[in-house]
């Protein structure tokens, strides 16, 4: 079953992250909006494609700064978007990241979340 989980942080700077996997807990599509920009363009939509297949934290936290190498980002840093993937990925797999304890999750946060 998929879960997807919406997070959005930061007051008066919006990022929300939706992060669909599936029932092996396997990241299956990913989306970062808001209100931000990134240079160029394209790096933003290279990680939500780099993002598919992930399995856990490790892999989420690489690729972010993998496909953000090089760019420039105005509203969060590549760690705040790194913890908040993490997050949207805990809570849709639970804690250990291996399993479905989420499935069919639909929450939001907003504010309180990573400084960005």
């Amino acid at each position: 079953m998929a879960a997807t989980v919406s997070l959005t942080a930061r007051p008066g700077k919006t990022v929300t992250v939706r992060l669909s996997v599936d029932d092996d807990c396997r990241v299956v599509s990913a989306r970062v909006t808001g209100d931000f920009f990134v240079y160029p363009e394209e790096a933003l939509e290279r990680l939500e494609e780099m993002l598919a297949g992930c399995r856990g934290p490790g892999c989420i936290r690489e690729r972010v700064y993998a496909s953000l190498e090089g760019a420039e980002a105005v509203g969060f840093t590549p760690e705040s978007l790194a913890s908040l993937l993490v997050e949207a990925f805990e809570r849709a797999c639970g804690s250990t990241g291996s399993g479905g304890s989420g499935g069919g999750l639909d929450s939001s946060r907003s504010g309180g979340g990573p400084a960005l």
